[in-house]
């Protein structure tokens, strides 16, 4: 019997944790007030520039006690790709504790992933398996400035519009969400808060600098707020450079106010503070984002990083610690850093983007490993992972990152790579861009060598399997050596999968015995290597094989 799913796609480490608070973290309960306060029917929108403390008020405000389970989802560029934005959402849902909820959503993960229901109608999906007023759930999208894709745009507001019963909405953002927030407003559906209330006031000022283990004076203190007009990143900042400094009057004297300002002028000051070797040790760190102790190890070449990033937790709120071995820069200081570090010394900025490309790809990551490639610019870098991690990408169903890396490495090279030109099909395929899919396999088989090895021959039949199940087949299949070593999983669960699925195609009839035991194979696989957009798609084609089975035979 079929294991119930629990995740529709992989979703990276972190996506879906609450953030952890920092030690100076100064609470604002007015603030959680002013959350409470709205209705179940309203959307929650935070909307404020980087640096106004967004991220750490929900972060606060979700983890008291009586409040409700809360999903929380970071978003990033990625998501622009609806099925990893939804996929995520349902991770972060099922990993919450609610039996009947879970048994509404596990059917909508498994469509989602099965790609069975697309853009409304997933989202009319969830919509249902929310709207049920017993177990009701917050979900937290955080960074939703990262979502400009129409289709995402469409689904988020169709979610908004449907207002589950069970669902309470909260949308934190560095500018208003494309949700028609004019209209929530006039039907008294937004409870917003905004720039102007996430300003520290003076008291809230005086705490957080309390809070740093500063004692300022109430018109010093007055004369920072005023300069900052509140801005949390601003304070925070500035009391950075305040503990590194012996004349606190001649530093108000000189301060300026602006967002720009205020944050070039005093990451300078606080790296000014800072030891060349700390300096270098932060430079090298900050290509990463998420960082782990790990990578840092890696990117410094100091055995050691581990305990300096805790010693640099205590020392500045402008680095935390996220989660145990997990470190966060503060996006203020590590854009600066990094681009401090492209600018003066960009052969090592470039070999730190390629080190960590590597490093992911290691930590079979490897949808941060492209996007570090990416950055370092090198497409026979980027080409090699996409050799390495294409097929897992793939069937982990991580297509944005994959074809973003098939684009770069360009044209020209998946004219004469047959591996590339393969993986580009498949995702084309995938996509029913048969014009385009054409166009590569035309590409391998130009380019396919006298002696291709074991592993390419594999590929290339899976391809050209898939290719006959819509319409693109030459008719005869390329032949399968077999092998003394076996090869990958990834790449064996795909020829499983590509077999099971091209049986249903068969001219010559269907074999509904051998569909569904490579259909099984390939599951079993897809579970065993955690390739769980294959896992859905085998779990959906064998629940059709019974059916099938009593046609063929009737």
């Amino acid at each position: 019997m079929a294991q119930p799913l629990t995740a529709p796609l992989r979703v990276a480490i972190g996506k879906t944790v609450v953030p952890e608070l920092p030690a100076e973290f100064t609470p604002r309960p007015a603030l959680r007030q002013r959350l409470d306060a709205a209705t179940p029917a309203q959307v929650v929108v935070i909307s404020a520039p980087a640096g106004s403390g967004k991220t750490l008020l929900l972060a606060d405000w979700v983890r008291q006690e009586e409040g409700l389970e809360t999903a929380w989802i970071s978003l990033d560029a990625d998501d622009n790709d609806p099925r990893r934005l939804w996929s995520a959402v349902l991770a972060s849902l099922l990993a919450l504790s609610s039996p009947s909820r879970d048994a509404r959503l596990q059917p909508v993960a498994a469509a989602a992933a099965a790609q069975r229901t697309q853009g409304d109608d997933l989202v009319e999906q969830l919509a249902d398996a929310l709207d049920s007023p017993e177990s009701p759930v917050r979900i937290v999208l955080d960074d939703v400035q990262e979502l400009t894709g129409r289709e995402v745009l469409r689904d988020l507001a169709r979610l908004i519009r449907r207002s589950p019963a069970g669902l309470r909405l909260v949308l934190a953002s560095r500018t208003d969400p494309p949700i028609s927030v004019p209209r929530l407003r006039l039907e008294g559906r937004l409870h917003e808060l905004r720039a102007d209330v996430l300003r520290f006031t003076l008291d809230d000022a005086a705490a957080m600098l309390r809070a740093t283990g500063l004692e300022l004076t109430a018109a010093q203190v007055a004369v920072l707020q005023a300069r900052t007009e509140g801005w949390a990143a601003g304070l925070r900042l500035a009391a950075l450079a305040l503990r590194r400094t012996d004349d606190v009057s001649a530093f108000l004297t000189n301060f300026s106010g602006d967002e720009r300002s205020v944050a070039e002028y005093l990451t300078v000051e606080i790296l000014d503070g800072m030891s060349s070797d700390t300096q270098d040790f932060l430079r090298m760190v900050s290509v990463c984002s998420p960082l782990r102790a790990a990578v840092a190890v890696e990117l410094s070449g100091r055995a050691d990083a581990d305990r300096l990033l805790d010693v640099l937790c205590h020392e500045t709120p402008l680095v935390e610690r996220t989660s145990p071995g997990n470190y966060r820069i503060h996006p203020l200081l590590r854009s600066y850093l990094v681009a401090d570090l492209a600018r003066q010394r960009p052969e090592t900025y470039w070999r730190l983007q390629a080190t960590a490309a590597r490093w992911w790809l290691a930590e079979e990551e490897p949808v941060h490993a492209l996007r570090h490639a990416e950055r370092n610019g090198d497409p026979v870098l980027i080409a090699a992972l996409v050799r390495a991690s294409g097929v897992a990408l793939f069937l982990g169903g991580d297509l944005g990152p994959l074809r973003r890396a098939l684009a770069a490495v360009g044209a020209d090279a998946r004219t004469t790579d047959p591996w590339l030109a393969l993986t580009a099909a498949i995702t084309h395929l995938d996509a029913r861009a048969l014009p385009a899919a054409a166009v590569e396999l035309e590409n391998a088989r130009r380019a396919w060598p006298e002696t291709p090895d074991a592993d390419l021959e594999i590929l290339r039949a899976c391809a050209e399997l898939l290719a006959t199940t819509q319409g693109l087949g030459t008719g005869s299949l390329p032949p399968v050596r077999d092998g003394a070593e076996r090869p990958l999983p990834a790449l064996e669960a795909l020829l499983h999968a590509s077999r099971g699925t091209a049986e249903f195609g068969n001219p010559r009839g269907i074999d509904v015995d051998l569909a569904r035991s490579e259909l099984q194979q390939a599951l079993d696989l897809a579970r065993m290597h955690d390739l769980a957009y294959l896992e859905v798609q085998c779990l959906y084609i064998l629940a059709a094989v019974p059916p099938c089975r009593g046609i063929c035979e009737s």
